[in-house]
């Protein structure tokens, strides 16, 4: 076997056992939490007894933006980046003031093929193509620079001043069997890490498994389904323990392809919560956990127009869960202000407890402006 060859496997194995005897060590402090009791108890929850404020953001009409429905919406500094269905960015101002648009759909120089992820990190945006090329624009819509890769990744995400990109498939290609590698701005590899400890046999599995990285308190996390355990990474970029969510008698959460044993699609968190999206028995549950004392359940709304989601009494507005997570740790939602007209129009909610009149009829004086060309509105909730 050749020297390289060797050295190549020997730091593979190596870097595995240090993070195992890491994560072994600090396993006792892990918190663990079974999902089933959970994902079976149905609860309702006021938006204010979770939440310290929410605000909205009404991203300006104008005939050169002209967005498709939503597909993920990132608020980055003073940045609202929309992805809309035609695999296109809009980029606003938190006042909802537009600024550029990316839409060059193709295969040259500064254009993309479909658009799986995006990021902004010290005023440069970058975007993530079909999982193979790395575009980079500056924050006036200027095309700078792009990046084809050789392996496929599946998300892209700022963190350190590096550019995170996250694959699956970790055995394929060139990434030595990492599932994390990390760029500068200049598009240059730093360093790759996160070994992968399945080996080759991931490759039969698929792209099927669910994966939440998220930044919680300056510290990276990361939840896959292969395993139960929500990891956090040290500044050494091992793996440390942090909560284990199990399923009772079952190990752990199974493919989608059962739709009757649980199967966790998306995490957010907060300083005191866990909110997760999760498929049970055929249906999509939203079960929020309470850190502190560790209860909560599948958060319902009760009513024909929604399944879940928190009561809104602090405006009276649309019942919040969020879809999304901005790099501050608010979450987000949106809807089309057609929505919300008719949900205020129901007469059961009026008996809802308004506990902020004046954003009551600020939200109402907003809604009241929108027309049929009006863009679908952000929801942004800071959570306790």
């Amino acid at each position: 076997m050749a020297m390289k060859e060797l050295r190549t496997i020997t730091l593979v194995v190596l870097s595995f056992l240090i993070a195992a005897c890491t994560g072994k060590g600090k396993r006792e402090d892990m918190v663990s939490i079974n999902l089933i009791p959970l994902l079976n108890k149905d609860i309702r929850i006021n938006l204010s007894d979770c939440t310290d404020s929410i605000f909205y953001i009404q991203p300006e009409f104008t005939i050169e933006a002209i967005p498709g429905s939503y597909k993920k919406v990132k608020l980055i500094e003073d940045k609202v980046i929309i992805l809309d269905e035609f695999n296109r960015l809009f980029i606003y101002l938190t006042n909802g003031q537009y600024l550029f648009s990316i839409t060059n759909v193709g295969r040259g120089p500064g254009e993309h093929l479909n658009i799986w992820d995006f990021t902004i990190q010290n005023g440069i945006l970058f975007i993530l193509d079909n999982g193979m090329k790395i575009l980079k624009y500056n924050l006036q819509g200027e095309f700078l620079d792009e990046l084809s890769l050789s392996t496929g990744f599946l998300a892209m995400f700022s963190f350190n001043d590096e550019l995170l990109l996250y694959t699956q498939l970790p055995w394929s290609l060139d990434n030595d069997g990492y599932k994390i590698s990390a760029y500068t701005e200049n598009l240059r590899l730093n360093r790759r890490y996160y070994p992968d400890h399945t080996g080759e046999a991931k490759l039969e599995a698929g792209l099927n498994g669910f994966f939440n990285f998220h930044v919680f308190r300056d510290t990276l996390s990361v939840w896959e389904t292969d395993t139960d355990t929500v990891y956090r990474f040290s500044d050494k970029m091992e793996l440390i323990p942090a909560y284990r969510f199990y399923y009772g008698h079952l190990s752990k959460a199974i493919a989608p392809g059962d739709s009757k044993s649980p199967f966790p699609y998306f995490l957010f968190e907060t300083n005191s919560y866990f909110l997760i999206d999760c498929g049970f028995n055929n249906t999509l549950k939203a079960v929020f956990l309470n850190k502190k004392d560790l209860k909560g359940g599948n958060v319902i709304f009760d009513y024909e127009i929604l399944d879940h989601g928190f009561v809104n009494d602090i405006d009276g507005g649309y019942p919040f869960w969020p879809k999304g997570i901005s790099a501050q740790g608010d979450l987000l939602s949106w809807f089309e202000p057609l929505t919300l007209k008719r949900y205020l129009g129901y007469e059961e909610f009026t008996g809802i407890e308004i506990k902020d009149q004046q954003a009551a009829k600020n939200l109402r004086d907003m809604i009241n402006s929108t027309n049929d060309k009006s863009n679908p509105i952000i929801m942004v909730c800071r959570f306790k």
